[in-house]
C-alpha cells in the first residue's frame, strides 16, 4: 500500500458513501453481493505492479508454448480433475497472487491460484467503476484501472 494515498483516502471516507457504494453495486443489476467488499481499493507501487505484469509474462510464456499439455501431462494424479472435452488452451487465465516481502523486504508476487476459467471479471469492472464514482475525489486520477 503506499501510505500517503492511504491516509488520504481514510481520512476522507465516511460510512454514509461507503453505504451507498454498496447499495449502488447490489442494485445495478439487482443482484445482492454475498461477501464483504473491502471498504477500500488497494493502492499499490508502479514497481509492485510491473513486478505482478512481469509475472504474469512469465507464466503465459510457459502456458503459451505449443507442448503445454505434454509439458503438464500426468501432473493430475485424481481423473476428477481431468475436465472432459477440454480445449487444447484456456479461453480464459486468472493468476490470483499473494504480495509477499522477498530476502531484501521488497513486495514481491507469489503466485497463489490458477484457474483455466472466469470467476469474477465483470464484477471487478464494476466494483472497479463503483470506487470511483463514490470515491473518486480522494483517489489520485492516475490510480485509475488504466494507468
Amino acid at each position: 500500500m503506499i501510505k500517503t494515498i492511504r491516509d488520504a483516502y481514510n481520512a476522507n471516507f465516511s460510512e454514509e458513501t461507503y453505504q451507498t457504494f454498496l447499495h449502488d453495486i447490489d442494485t445495478s443489476f439487482d443482484f445482492k453481493v454475498k461477501f464483504k467488499i473491502a471498504e477500500t481499493p488497494v493502492f499499490i507501487p508502479k514497481a509492485l505492479k510491473q513486478k505482478l505484469i512481469d509475472a504474469c509474462d512469465d507464466i503465459m510464456s510457459v502456458i503459451d508454448k505449443p507442448n503445454f499439455k505434454e509439458l503438464t501431462d500426468g501432473a493430475f494424479f485424481d481423473a476428477n480433475t481431468i475436465v472432459p472435452n477440454e480445449d487444447e488452451h484456456s479461453k480464459f487465465i486468472q493468476l490470483d497472487f499473494g504480495i509477499c516481502k522477498d530476502e531484501n523486504g521488497e513486495l514481491t508476487p507469489k503466485l497463489i491460484e490458477l484457474q483455466g476459467f472466469p470467476s469474477l471479471y465483470f464484477f471487478q469492472e464494476l466494483v472497479g467503476r463503483k470506487y470511483r464514482e463514490h470515491f473518486g475525489d480522494t483517489i489520485p486520477k492516475d490510480f485509475f484501472a488504466t494507468s
